[in-house]
């Protein structure tokens, strides 16, 4: 009787042992699945930090041309103007001055002796 016990005893270790064993196996599985999805968010959250700052980049740019379009076609503007003997720099200030707040002037806007009093006619 005692021997029996004793057998069944030993059966009853070992099919413990492969059970712990197997659940042993399946949490380092379950672990290093963890560990690769972290590393997986990590790297979409520095490719996401990275596409940010490449997008901040291209606004700042766009910025840039958009101001020196403007800049250039207010002095088209103004240049056109003067050959018809009008002076629009009173109307094309607040565009000069968005775009010189924003960027250096990147061309001469001429200067006071160059053109005529604002607001006024050649020949007045």
């Amino acid at each position: 009787m005692l021997q029996d016990q004793l057998q069944a005893s030993q059966g009853l270790c070992a099919s413990l042992k492969e059970q712990c064993e197997t659940a042993s196996q399946l949490v380092w599985r379950l672990v290093g699945q963890e560990c690769i999805q972290a590393l997986h968010v990590e790297e979409l959250e520095e490719e996401n930090a990275n596409l940010k700052q490449r997008l901040q980049a291209q606004e700042c740019k766009f910025a840039v041309q958009l101001a020196f379009m403007q800049q250039q076609q207010a002095l088209a503007l103004e240049e056109q103007a003067e050959k018809h003997g009008l002076q629009l720099s009173h109307q094309l200030s607040p565009l000069k001055d968005q775009n010189h707040s924003r960027v250096p002037k990147l061309s001469p806007l001429g200067s006071a002796h160059d053109s005529p009093r604002i607001g006024t006619w050649h020949g007045e």
